[in-house]
């Protein structure tokens, strides 16, 4: 059977939980079991419906042009590009 090891206890809550254990007449332990258990729940959540998950494409807040509609920038000069190593290999 597995087991569970809780470090670094707040002194507070152990107490708690040993005056709940006492005054229900339980061990420590099992009381620790049935809170565990009471705030678990017993199978993971269902997955939402389907009527909340889109069922045709989203599009953005905006429209990206399309390659043949794109509009060409007018370029800048700025510096010259570095040389390529592998040119000078090659000559």
């Amino acid at each position: 059977m597995p087991s569970l090891v809780l470090d670094n206890m707040p002194d507070d809550l152990y107490d708690r939980l040993r005056r709940q254990a006492d005054a229900r007449r339980r061990p420590l332990v099992e009381e620790a079991l049935v809170l565990l258990d009471q705030a678990l729940p017993a199978r993971a959540p269902a997955p939402p419906p389907l009527e909340y998950v889109p069922s045709e494409e989203i599009s953005a807040p905006f429209d990206l042009p399309l390659p043949e509609e794109a509009i060409r920038g007018k370029g800048r000069w700025g510096e010259p590009p570095l040389p390529d190593p592998l040119d000078e290999m090659r000559e």
